[in-house]
């Protein structure tokens, strides 16, 4: 049977790719998706065609937005019970064409979030109030303030003592299970497995499986006990380590594991602006040094969602939402609440009240 095979131009997935090639060849169907031009869709390409795999792209263009946009968004936001925002639909369109001619999936998902050592900055996967929460070993307080002060029950339309009681209760539960962790590293570690992992992945995941099963080898659990064994295993460094010592140890891992499986793929380039290859030649060590000082100076809009919020806002009837979250940045700033959340679960959760409430 075929097996769907998503390659992006990053690091995680071509792993995973190097451990299936050659054996896997003829039943791999690789596809990206991304906008025209995007990195996410040349080097993927790139690859494939050098490698003679087949390979399908899927454009995140103006007629995607015309055309699948609004039925992804829908299907994004209910099928992963309001966690999962409007911008983060183009993985669902994909899946869902997809899933008619395979019903298996592999990625490198969860990839870089296991692999890399170091302090964390929030982002979409580990909320920054969530970082925040356990860099102050759980203090309760803080929470309670910053929902205060955050003004979101003006956003949902509800008084939010009662749900922040029921918060709180609960993550003195979590507390009180991680006062067994020496370290805020180990229980930094401890939740993203158990908890922020689980959740977040899992469903992400649980919403492509109503289109076909979906796998990664980053969030196996016979993966993750060998790789806590190892030396690379971030748990086994201070919290706060950023030093150019361990950030290039998880870099040259990534670079070991595709020289032993499968040389070629260290060659093509990546969206980090460099290939596997350069991380073992002095050239290319100062290539890396170059790329990372100047940073990141791409600003293309890979996926193309800059224009989805107003799409989906007026497809919802949620503008005045929309504008309410505009007009209140300071409010929302104190739990760092991105207004695409906000809106999608407060879709999803009209949807919900208009099919169960009585």
């Amino acid at each position: 049977a075929n097996i769907n095979f998503s390659l992006t131009g990053g690091w995680d997935s071509r792993v995973v790719l190097s451990y299936l090639l050659p054996d896997y060849r003829e039943r791999l169907k690789l596809y990206s998706f991304g906008a025209p031009n995007s990195g996410d869709v040349i080097v993927p390409q790139l690859i494939a065609q050098k490698e003679n795999l087949a390979y399908r792209p899927f454009m995140l263009d103006q007629e995607y937005l015309d055309k699948s946009f609004r039925k992804a968004a829908v299907n994004t936001i209910m099928l992963s019970g309001g966690t999962r925002n409007y911008k983060r639909a183009h993985y669902l369109y994909a899946i869902a064409e997809l899933g008619q001619t395979s019903s298996t999936f592999i990625s490198g998902i969860y990839g870089d979030e296991v692999l890399k050592i170091g302090r964390p900055g929030g982002g979409e996967v580990l909320s920054s109030n969530t970082k925040e929460l356990i860099e102050t070993d759980f203090e309760l307080g803080q929470i309670s303030k910053k929902i205060r002060e955050s003004r979101i029950n003006e956003i949902i339309g509800t008084d939010m003592k009662s749900p922040t009681d029921e918060l709180n209760e609960r993550l003195a539960v979590i507390r009180d299970i991680y006062k067994r962790f020496d370290s805020i590293s180990q229980k930094f570690y401890a939740f993203r497995f158990e908890i922020n992992l689980r959740k977040y992945f899992g469903f992400e995941v649980n919403s492509y499986n109503d289109f076909a099963d979906s796998f990664s080898p980053f969030i196996d659990y016979n993966f993750l006990k060998r790789y806590a064994q190892t030396i690379y295993f971030g748990a086994r460094y201070s919290y706060n380590t950023s030093s150019m010592s361990h950030k290039s140890k998880a870099t040259n891992l990534y670079a070991d594991l595709i020289l032993a499986n499968y040389s070629r793929l260290a060659d093509y380039p990546s969206t980090r602006g460099y290939s596997m290859r350069d991380v073992k030649t002095i050239p290319g060590k100062a290539k890396i040094i170059v790329k990372r000082m100047m940073g990141n100076k791409e600003t293309l809009n890979g996926f193309n969602t800059e224009s989805t919020d107003k799409i989906f806002v007026e497809m919802a009837g949620l503008n005045e939402n929309y504008k309410y979250l505009q007009k209140n940045p300071g409010g929302r700033s104190q739990l760092k609440i991105k207004p695409e959340n906000m809106i999608s679960l407060s879709y999803w959760q009209r949807e919900i009240e208009k099919k169960y409430a009585r």
